[in-house]
């Protein structure tokens, strides 16, 4: 009988042909800690309850509820395998049922403007002020503003082409690869502090990259520690780089933005994800809509 490691990987090796190397990757470290909870049970042995206590431990290790979704869904993913091969004969999937924490991924966290003021003033290292006011000023992700080259920058016209992103192969390396989806692949255009900054951030280097590290490009792996003490410096609440993004689009959106813009600037590939996303940070929906119904008689 296989255990639960040998039919996860020999399921991991065939599902890996059909993903990135960056999920990849993040579905092995998964396993990697799916692995060690279920070390070396049968995969027959495994029963709904056994799945239920597992998902009850991961909350009770305090880990956010979309990190226990997603152990959940390569378990799902597992168990539907060695079913539909016959490798557990006669058996439900014994993730069928179980309860899961209520998922609130689509909720923000934006910083004010007032907060971002005093986040700025911060002193920190070159690199991470860099990446702040980029973020604030473009809503880039953290992977898009670490690979800009000079080359991504049209200062005569005042816009910044995203044409690749830092990402991790299957191996755990960190490689250069273009964006996932085409609306990823975007043209945002850029504020006078903003395209200034950028128009100084070159000079220093001889760098193709912006953020150099020797003769490749840098890799801000502490960035999560880091910012968070730039937070606790600022005596703003605690958020992550991510939270920059949100608040790109935040400010926007008080300022009377259209989604369509927004949507553009993040390069989300529907309006919807914007409007799921954002749309309780839209000043004024309830009001145009009560609006509408006191001019009908």
């Amino acid at each position: 009988m296989k255990t639960f490691h040998d039919a996860s990987m020999e399921w991991m090796t065939i599902h890996e042909m059909e993903i990135s190397g960056s999920t990849a990757f993040g579905y092995y470290q998964t396993l990697r800690h799916i692995n060690d909870h279920f070390h070396g049970m049968a995969i027959d042995d495994i029963t709904k309850n056994n799945i239920q206590e597992y998902i009850i431990e991961l909350h009770n290790r305090q880990l956010k509820a979309e990190t226990i979704i997603n152990y959940y869904k390569i378990c799902n993913m597992v168990f539907k395998y060695v079913i539909v091969n016959e490798i557990m004969e006669g058996r439900k999937n014994p993730c069928d049922g179980v309860i899961l924490p209520k998922n609130d991924k689509n909720v923000v966290n934006p910083f004010s403007e007032k907060e971002m003021e005093i986040v700025l003033q911060v002193q920190c290292r070159p690199w991470l002020y860099a990446g702040e006011l980029i973020a604030y000023r473009t809503g880039m992700r953290k992977g898009e503003i670490f690979a800009l080259q000079k080359k991504d920058i049209n200062f005569n016209a005042g816009f910044i082409n995203v044409q690749r992103t830092q990402s991790v192969n299957k191996a755990g390396k960190v490689i250069l690869k273009e964006p996932k989806t085409k609306s990823s692949r975007r043209r945002i255009s850029g504020d006078k502090v903003l395209m200034k900054f950028l128009w100084e951030l070159v000079q220093k280097t001889t760098s193709e990259f912006l953020f150099p590290n020797g003769d490749t490009f840098f890799v801000p792996w502490n960035i999560s520690t880091t910012f968070s003490g730039i937070c606790e410096k600022a005596g703003v609440p605690r958020r992550t780089f991510h939270d920059l993004r949100h608040t790109h689009a935040s400010v926007l959106f008080a300022h009377n933005v259209h989604p369509k813009v927004v949507q553009e600037r993040l390069g989300h590939a529907s309006i919807k994800t914007t409007l799921d996303t954002y749309s309780h940070l839209i000043p004024g929906m309830q009001d145009a809509a009560v609006n509408v119904f006191n001019g009908i008689a």
